[in-house]
């Protein structure tokens, strides 16, 4: 009996120990192979999960309190953001490790990022102020062209209404009249003012098809003129958009290198340009602040998390975000949540630019800025450093683009 009492005792205290592992977050006896510290099913309820497991984990009266093997640091209390692990999705709070300084781009490479998203920011500028040029004069040659129409209208009736009065005249002309003068009908005056009406008549008629056909003629030849410098607008449109496929490979490039070199891997299997839900299509351009935020932030790829942070010696993920728009001169909310809820929001509809705010998960606990072509530089989580991930690494409740 004494024996059996020992077995007993024996494997209750091995799954004792097994269950306080399970609360530390550490494998314990019998783990899955391949499952870390710190993922297990209980390992985000915390001690109170099982019942005596704070027992176990409590310290003995008089005894200094000290963690056990595996176990996870407790964290304070909610801080600026409770950011995102990418890797598991899991959401915390708190400060945690503090990784090294890793690379950063090279300044060559954000120079020439920089100078071609201007050359592209500046070549849509000119596609779209030669289209809008376009634009006008295909309107205004269609006006022109509708006056010239209605001046013809007009010529033929004013063509029609002579012919009329000729027909009136041959049919009830001076001979009427004159034969009024000889039996005594009428007189000379009736005579000489039915003649000066007719005459007037004929004269009207006469001026208003002329002046119809000389407008009809002169807008038709302004319109003519409108489509062609119209079509000269398309052509140096045409003629500028030339170079925007050579400039949008070079600008592709540059950020599939800054992803490959200074991302989590998940740009590997492609870039997408658009979250599920929303429509995808073609970046917008960024503007100059835009672009300064953006290059900002590249620049302090490498910089270690650190929970709070807002300066070049560390940074959580909203402390990223509103210093690089800090930079471009652009206050913006500090935490995540108040970002999401106080920038405007990007409908579905609409196309991403370069300088959004990505924020991830529903409660808006992480946030990330876009630099375009499906990518992300964020601030991920304790223990890491500024890096570059893809759009749809974690599940997004909307993006916001600072007004200014």
């Amino acid at each position: 009996m004494r024996g059996l009492r020992g077995a007993a005792g024996v494997a209750f205290g091995a799954e004792r120990a097994a269950a306080v592992t399970a609360v530390a977050g550490a494998p314990g006896p019998g783990a899955r192979p391949g499952t870390r510290p710190g993922t297990g099913p209980l390992a985000a309820l915390g001690p109170a999960a099982l019942p005596g497991a704070n027992l176990l984990l409590a310290p003995a009266a008089g005894s200094a309190a000290r963690p056990l093997a595996g176990a996870a640091t407790p964290a304070p209390g909610p801080g600026p953001d409770a950011d995102a692990d990418p890797d598991s999705a899991a959401v915390g709070t708190g400060p945690g490790p503090v990784a090294a300084r890793g690379n950063a781009p090279a300044p060559s490479t954000l120079d020439a990022l920089d100078r071609t998203f201007r050359q592209l920011s500046g070549l849509q500028a000119r596609v779209d102020a030669l289209s809008a040029q376009a634009s006008a004069l295909r309107a205004q040659a269609g006006q022109l062209a509708a006056k010239a129409a209605w001046q013809r209208v007009r010529r033929e009736l004013m063509g029609d209404a002579m012919a009329r009065l000729a027909g009136y005249q041959y049919a009830d002309g001076p001979l009427a009249g004159l034969t009024d003068l000889l039996t005594g009908r009428g007189g000379a005056q009736r005579l000489a003012d039915r003649q000066s009406a007719e005459y007037q008549a004929r004269h009207a008629y006469t001026v208003a098809y002329q002046e119809a056909r000389r407008v009809a003629a002169l807008r038709a030849a302004q319109a003519a003129r409108a489509a062609a410098a119209a079509t000269a607008a398309e052509r140096r449109r045409d003629a500028v958009a030339a170079s925007r496929p050579a400039l949008t490979a070079r600008r592709d490039a540059l950020l599939a290198g800054i992803a490959a070199r200074f991302g989590d891997g998940s740009a590997a299997s492609g870039l997408l340009r658009a979250l599920p839900g929303r429509a995808a299509g073609p970046d917008l351009q960024p503007d100059g602040k835009a672009l300064r935020a953006v290059l900002f932030a590249l620049a302090h790829i490498g910089t270690p998390y650190v929970w709070g942070g807002t300066s070049p010696s560390g940074y959580d993920c909203s402390g990223l975000t509103s210093q690089a728009w800090a930079a471009a001169g652009v206050r913006i909310p500090r935490t995540s949540q108040a970002q999401f809820a106080g920038l405007p929001r990007v409908p579905a509809g609409q196309p991403l630019r370069p300088g959004d705010l990505v924020v991830y998960f529903p409660g808006a606990t992480h946030v990330g800025m876009y630099i375009g072509d499906g990518l992300v530089v964020h601030a991920p989580r304790p223990g890491t450093v500024v890096r570059v991930t893809t759009l749809d690494r974690m599940p997004s409740p909307g993006v916001v683009r600072p007004r200014y």
